[in-house]
């Protein structure tokens, strides 16, 4: 622990940083240009089977929210069409949702400079297990994607 604070400071930082660092960072990534997480060619090679096999996404993946939408972003609970530039788009969508997921992870992890012990595990251990399924089945997604859009099987 970096800063000692009271234990009420701690609460109240705890109660109020962690749903406007999630929030945060899900508004601002909507705020960046959708080109900058587009992709045009399939640069490398991972199979999504990793996902399905080891993590078993398709399990879990539709009990996940979709926050997107609470903030004026598009929804990706479902592709609505087959049509490449929205599959394009909806790609990019996924790279962004990664993209705000792996901020949200970073900025609730620094959290721990005022919690003290076991607090700044449990935050940690938060920060993780709250963002990690979402980049896992973003990932996923993404990754199925390319495939429909790059391979040239």
């Amino acid at each position: 622990m970096l800063l000692e604070l009271p234990a009420l400071w701690i609460a109240v930082l705890n109660v109020v940083l962690i749903p406007v660092l999630h929030l945060g960072f899900a508004w601002l990534s909507l705020q960046l240009p959708q080109q900058w997480f587009q992709l045009h060619h399939n640069p490398a090679h991972e199979p999504s089977q990793l996902y399905t096999s080891l993590f078993r996404v398709h399990q879990w993946k539709n009990i996940l929210p979709d926050g997107a939408p609470w903030l004026g972003g598009p929804s990706k609970s479902g592709i609505k069409s087959h049509h490449k530039q929205e599959l394009q788009q909806f790609l990019a969508e996924c790279r962004r949702g990664q993209f705000a997921h792996w901020l949200q992870a970073l900025a609730i992890s620094t959290l721990v400079i005022y919690n003290p012990t076991p607090a700044n595990w449990i935050i940690l251990i938060y920060a993780q297990l709250s963002n990690l399924p979402c980049i896992l089945n973003l990932r996923h997604t993404e990754l199925r994607l390319r495939v429909v859009l790059f391979d040239t099987k």
